[in-house]
């Protein structure tokens, strides 16, 4: 009697209580699957700009906002036939979204060399000068923010210069003896107009 009881209150039971719905099956969580990768910097090659022949460089990104960015950018280079040194020293402004951006800089590349073409008696001296950078450009990031390429006009200012042994100084004025140093011809003797070619890679955090 209890037995059937029990039967019969089981099977009413099952047909008043509606199917539960089915549990969706857990998703695992993945930091690359959540949040979408941030770039945080860029490292890339430089033929002519601010090193004046090519350059090595990394560039950290400072701000990142939805219609600027701003970077500061170190570097080293090397001139082929002299073995000059060059650190090339600049702070950049973007303007743009997503892949296309105008490039505005201002920097300073300090460099150190030997040169025996100074008229100071035919000997070879440890010379130290500054460039300072002016800059107006294109860049261009790809549409997966890996790739970077940029292009830019540059004015290069000679507005330092130390030579050791005879300690003679040049900052901000303009001295004559300096054309026969290196290439500096153009604008004022001591400005000339530049190029510069880079082609990168984004580093994401």
């Amino acid at each position: 009697m209890w037995a059937m009881t029990l039967l019969t209150v089981g099977a009413q039971t099952k047909d008043t209580i509606p199917p539960s719905e089915p549990v969706p099956p857990k998703r695992e969580v993945r930091g690359l699957d959540t949040i979408p990768p941030r770039i945080i910097g860029s490292v890339y090659v430089e033929f002519g700009g601010n090193a004046l022949f090519y350059s090595v460089n990394y560039e950290h990104l400072l701000r990142d906002r939805k219609n600027y960015k701003l970077a500061l950018r170190a570097g080293f280079g090397i001139e082929p036939q002299s073995r000059d040194t060059y650190y090339p020293l600049e702070l950049n402004y973007l303007r743009g979204k997503k892949t296309d951006f105008l490039e505005i800089g201002i920097g300073f590349t300090p460099s150190v060399a030997d040169w025996k073409e100074l008229d100071f008696g035919g000997t070879k001296e440890k010379t130290f000068q500054g460039i300072t950078t002016f800059r107006i450009g294109y860049r261009y990031i790809s549409p997966n923010q890996r790739f970077v390429f940029r292009l830019g006009a540059l004015l290069l200012w000679r507005s330092v210069f130390v030579n050791s042994n005879q300690e003679r100084y040049f900052f901000y004025e303009k001295r004559n003896y300096f054309d026969a140093a290196t290439i500096w011809t153009g604008i004022g003797e001591n400005i000339v107009p530049w190029v510069g070619l880079s082609f990168g890679y984004n580093l994401f955090k």
